[in-house]
């Protein structure tokens, strides 16, 4: 029985400039450290091999520093050996393959030629690199007629996406049924950076380490035996990026804020956690005040937390207007910005409102 771990989609390089400096720099340090995580699962489980089934970097080009730690990685786990396939973001022509050529690890295959090798006696794999990252057609027709000795175990290795994939239909898109017809024992696919099994034996093994929020960090662990295989999931991401959201109720005071915000949350270690929350609802000014300072008060705990306000609509009162303005044109202004406010059809009435009352308190 063959052991391997299945993985894809590292996008080492990758830059997360939607984020702060410091979270950026760390998010940035966690997809070389994928590798390290990976290497260590391996050699616990008494893996092999892990194969990489394409966009191993993020692009054509990445910064000397990443593909060199990447290389070291890979070097520090000489037991195992690392088959890669280049992707759609780092194809073959990639100039970052180019550097690594030059100096790639000895525990090392990149697979760039649709080629069978032989991983292990009698046990073949089968890859269909990406040449260039507009690749017409389906990117596994390669595979077809190639041959292995009568008896081979048979392992594909592919990057691209499934037709079931997305609304509309993909003119790369993989043809599964050309799969099937392989004769392969597994086929190892990445582009999707979810877990998922589109055939029997024909899985996705997501990203080991998320790069987006609702995303998890998981790898494939992966038993052939003949012409059958097996698989589970390994656990690689070394953070956690988490979306909620809050429906808030209308009569919401003040002191709900830090049990809503707590009830929002994500389980888990905050520390190495991201969180986007989403609340929505009505509530008074002043709720919202409160809200926002609860959130505000425990966003710290996490590696980043941000809030979208935008779904959050305030519900102004009577008193509210006549506190602002008591009679006159000044209180039907501020009644008919209130309504819009409410209403959610004048985006800026909002802050027209704290902006005039900033003003009113200043006058007084």
């Amino acid at each position: 029985m063959l052991r391997f771990i299945h993985t894809a989609d590292l996008h080492i390089g990758r830059n997360f400039t939607r984020f702060p400096e410091g979270v950026a720099v760390r998010l940035r340090a966690a997809r070389v450290g994928a590798i390290e995580r990976l290497g260590e699962s391996a050699q616990t489980l008494g893996v092999r091999h892990v194969l990489i089934a394409g966009d191993m970097f993020d692009a054509a080009y990445v910064p000397a520093e990443d593909r060199r730690q990447a290389a070291a990685a890979m070097a520090e786990f000489p037991g195992i050996q690392w088959w890669i396939i280049p992707g759609n973001h780092d194809p073959a022509a990639a100039p970052v393959w180019d550097a690594w050529r030059a100096a790639p690890p000895p525990n090392t295959t990149l697979l760039e030629t649709a080629a069978p090798v032989e991983m292990e006696p009698g046990v073949w794999l089968l890859p269909a690199p990406l040449s260039g990252a507009q690749q017409p057609g389906d990117p596994t027709r390669v595979l077809e007629g190639m041959a292995t000795p009568e008896g081979s175990v048979r392992i594909a290795l592919a990057h691209g996406s499934v037709g079931s994939f997305g609304s509309t239909a993909d003119p790369n898109a993989i043809d599964t049924r050309r799969l099937a017809r392989l004769g392969c024992s597994y086929v190892a696919l990445g582009d999707w950076h979810g877990q998922k099994e589109v055939a029997e034996g024909v899985l996705y093994a997501g990203t080991p380490e998320p790069d987006g929020f609702g995303a998890q960090g998981r790898a494939l662990v992966v038993d052939v035996d003949g012409i059958r295989s097996t698989h589970q999931s390994l656990e690689s991401g070394q953070f956690s990026w988490h979306s909620s959201e809050s429906v808030l109720l209308p009569d919401m005071v003040a002191t709900d804020a830090a049990r809503v915000v707590a009830e929002a949350r994500p389980e888990g270690r905050a520390r190495t956690a991201l969180w986007r929350w989403r609340p929505t609802g009505r509530i008074s000014p002043q709720g919202q005040a409160a809200l926002q300072s609860a959130f505000a008060e425990a966003a710290p705990d996490f590696l980043h937390a941000q809030a979208d306000w935008s779904g959050v609509l305030p519900l102004y009162s009577a008193a509210d207007a006549a506190a602002m303005a008591p009679e006159g044109a000044l209180r039907m202004g501020v009644e008919a910005l209130m309504a819009q406010a409410s209403a959610g059809t004048n985006p800026a009435a909002h802050r027209a409102l704290s902006l005039l009352a900033s003003v009113l308190k200043e006058t007084i």
